[in-house]
């Protein structure tokens, strides 16, 4: 597999139009410059209590955001995540209000709960970052079959839909930003990259299905009401890549200590600093 990989990234590399790829930190991305300031701005990221997300959330503690909520589907598992974040927050001196929750974004009921909490308790959103995703059996989509597939279009389109829907009607006047997470995974339909589309073929149709949803709301709605943005975090290692027997040292991932704290400061918080 790990040979297989490689070519993958091999050709993805040579048709990369950027000339000059970091994988490891460097002094004008570190979220804790002046210019990409998150000072007054509630934050909610969703599947923020593991991995990505949680490196995330960091960034925008360590940028002075007012409040960082956590949305995820493990009761247990954001209690844990609240508690790492507190840490962060007293070691950043930001005073970045935690709250965490636990919500299945496939049930509208409980997403519905969620943001009907949230106007309760006088909070609104400036920030949304669409980062949760459901896996699934690394099989090919008929063997997986029409239940299988849906359960992976509610997690990963109609949970984005709905999140994005209700953001959208807060509807307090003031100018929102919206961020989806995409994948290479959506990209890697051609042949030389079969098998990363293998691996999980019914990630890839659900993740390219999610990110044109938030195309085409781009399309439509006034950056000056809801700047909208998808972008890709990196090759970060995760459990999951273990999951396919593939270690750190197989292929060349990221750097971990540019991961958690300076890749997605420059890569999000610049959004919302255009200046």
């Amino acid at each position: 597999m790990a040979d297989s990989l490689m070519k993958m990234l091999g050709n993805s590399i040579s048709s990369d139009f950027t000339t000059t790829a970091h994988k490891n930190k460097y002094p004008a991305i570190n979220p804790s410059r002046p210019e990409l300031s998150q000072v007054g701005k509630t934050v909610l990221i969703t599947g923020g209590s593991t991995g990505i997300g949680y490196a995330i959330a960091q960034a925008f503690i360590k940028a002075g955001a007012a409040t960082v909520i956590i949305v995820a589907r493990r009761v247990d598992v954001v209690t844990e995540a609240s508690l790492s974040l507190q840490d962060e927050v007293s070691r950043s001196g930001s005073g970045t209000h935690i709250i965490v929750q636990a919500c299945d974004l496939s049930d509208a009921e409980m997403v519905d709960a969620l943001w009907d909490d949230l106007k309760d308790k006088g909070v609104t959103v400036d920030v949304l970052v669409l980062n949760a995703a459901k896996f699934t059996d690394t099989k090919p989509l008929l063997d997986l079959g029409a239940e299988e597939i849906w359960s992976q279009f509610e997690a990963n389109v109609k949970g984005p839909i709905y999140m994005t829907d209700r953001f959208d009607k807060q509807n307090d006047g003031s100018q929102k930003f919206l961020v989806n997470l995409t994948s290479a995974n959506m990209h890697t339909c051609h042949s030389d990259y079969a098998q990363a589309t293998a691996i999980r073929p019914a990630y890839a149709l659900t993740k390219a299905s999610g990110s044109l949803f938030a195309q085409l709301v781009a399309k439509d709605v006034s950056p000056d009401k809801m700047q909208v943005i998808s972008f890709h975090p990196g090759m970060i290692h995760t459990p999951g890549w273990e999951a396919f027997g593939v270690t750190k040292d197989m292929l060349p991932f990221d750097e971990r200590e540019f991961w958690p704290y300076d890749k997605y400061s420059k890569d999000i918080l610049v959004i919302f600093n255009p200046d």
